[in-house]
Order: C-alpha cells, then sequence, then structure tokens
C-alpha cells in the first residue's frame, strides 16, 4: 500500500482552485493514473487551504501564514497522521494537476530523494526583474554545490519521506523551494527535475513583492553561512558571466545585497608559538 500526501497551497481565488482541484482528484481518468503507479486514490491525502485561513483540513492556523509555514505545518500534519511514502506539494494556480502524478512518476521509478518542477525558460512569468534574481539564486546555489541548477522554484515539488528522516524544512514564506532544494543539495543525493508548463491567469495580482528577494536573500546567507563579501563577488560573477544575455541585476536588489547584515561565525585560531619568530605566540 503506497500512501500519498498532497499539499496546496491556495492563492488567487481559492474557492475556484479548490473546486478545480477537487474535480481533478475525483475524474475517474485521474483515479486510473493513480493506479498505474501503484497508488490508490483512497490512499491520497489531500491538505488544501489558503495560507490567509484560520482553519484548514483540522489544522489551526493564526489570521496569517506564510505560504512556507503552511507548507511545513501541513507536512507535518500529514506525517502524524498517514507517514505518506511520498509528499507532493503544488501551488493552486497556473500549473495543471497532473503533474503531480509525474513528479509521483519520477519518485516512484527514478533513484531520487526529491523532483522539481522546471519552468524552462520562463522563470519570471513575465517578470523579467524577478526572472534575473531567481537565476541569481540558482547560479550561486551552482556554483556553491559544483552542479548546473535548471529552475526550483516554481511551486510545484515532491519527494520520499526519507527526506524528512534526514533534514526538515524551515523557508516560512517563498524561500520554501529554495530551503527544499538546498536541503537536497546539502544531502547529496540525485534530484529530479520535470519541466513544466505554467499559465497565469491576467486577473490575478501576484502576491510576490519585491522585499521579498530580501527574505530570499538573508534565508541563503544563513542556511548556507555565507557573508555579504561572497554574496557580492558571485553578483560581480553572474553579471560578469550572464549580464548580456539576461542583463544585470535590478538596482533595488543591489542594495539588498549592500545592506546585508548577516556574518557567518568566526573561528578563533590559536597557534602553539612553536617558531621563535612567530607574530602568533600565545607564551
Amino acid at each position: 500500500m503506497t500512501k500519498v500526501g498532497i499539499i496546496v497551497p491556495f492563492f488567487g481565488k481559492p474557492d475556484e482552485t479548490q473546486i478545480r482541484f477537487l474535480e481533478w482528484l475525483g475524474n475517474p481518468r485521474t483515479a486510473q493514473k493513480f493506479r498505474a503507479l501503484g497508488i490508490d486514490k483512497n490512499d491520497v491525502d489531500p491538505t488544501l487551504g489558503r495560507p490567509k485561513d484560520v482553519l484548514v483540513d483540522g489544522l489551526k492556523f493564526g489570521k496569517k501564514v506564510r505560504k512556507g509555514a503552511f507548507i511545513q505545518r501541513a507536512v507535518m500534519h500529514q506525517k502524524y497522521l498517514r507517514d505518506p511514502d511520498y509528499y507532493v506539494c503544488i501551488d493552486g494556480e497556473g500549473i495543471p494537476f497532473d503533474n503531480i502524478l509525474k513528479i509521483l512518476e519520477h519518485l516512484i521509478t527514478l533513484p531520487v530523494l526529491g523532483v522539481l518542477a522546471c519552468r524552462k525558460n520562463n522563470l519570471g512569468l513575465g517578470n523579467s526583474n524577478r526572472e534575473i534574481v531567481e537565476r541569481f539564486e540558482l547560479f550561486i546555489l551552482s556554483k556553491i554545490f559544483n552542479t548546473e541548477l535548471f529552475d526550483g522554484q516554481c511551486g510545484c515539488w515532491g519527494f520520499r519521506k526519507r527526506f524528512l528522516n534526514a533534514s526538515k524544512l524551515e523557508g516560512e514564506f517563498f524561500e520554501i523551494e529554495l530551503d527544499f532544494l538546498i536541503k537536497l543539495l546539502m544531502l547529496g543525493r540525485e534530484i529530479g527535475f520535470l519541466p513544466v508548463d505554467i499559465t497565469r491567469d491576467p486577473k490575478d495580482v501576484p502576491t510576490f513583492k519585491s522585499s521579498d528577494h530580501k527574505e530570499k536573500l538573508e534565508f541563503i546567507c544563513r542556511i548556507l553561512k555565507r557573508g555579504k563579501q561572497e554574496i557580492e563577488g558571485f553578483a560581480n560573477a553572474f553579471e560578469k558571466e550572464y549580464g548580456e544575455k539576461y542583463g544585470k541585476l535590478p538596482s533595488q536588489y543591489k542594495k539588498y545585497i549592500n545592506n546585508l547584515e548577516y556574518k557567518p561565525l568566526g573561528v578563533r585560531i590559536i597557534c602553539t608559538g612553536t617558531c621563535d619568530f612567530c607574530p602568533h605566540k600565545t607564551t
């Protein structure tokens, strides 16, 4: 018996999205696709809700709960109740729900601990500044972990339950996908990428703000213990390598870098002072 937990945080129009998701889940073709993966639909446990909801599927939240906090609590709630073999998180807008099945197929058939969707060449979904910044964030991780990263922040991702035994999610808001990607890289396991096509309703008002870039940047510094000078070095290298292709980092984002306050813990070196002319003798 294979159990699956699905977390769907809603943005935009939650009522319409919930109806659309439940229609997808209740469609006989969806049940057939689950069976093809060896999963009974009765063993699929969804947690649906909107981060501003007060009560979601038995979970009590405050008046406003950030996206990352919502996902964290929903994952732990499912782990406590059903302990699923696989977890899939997918945002309620723009991403076809059939990608849940594709994520599961990758997790079941490939030797990967986690799978992330890839927006191909449309990382910013029409927002050029956001696309440049997200490419820079991936650039930092690519350099630190010596690997090529395509995406990982579009709100569609999944993992085996072993991930929760080896690590935990900490991201509180939009950095939740970055958090998941970084934790996978830290574990040194194979990562699967799934190409997806995302559409956005022109009437939808994005909840992402410029200041959210600042929170993500500070999160990267804290989780990877990187200081201002290192981030500035990455920014210079990124613009030198990709400036002509993608453009320069937004001026406001450079101000965020310049105002970084996080400082990695220093290490104190104690020299035994055995050299005759060593200036660091302790005695």
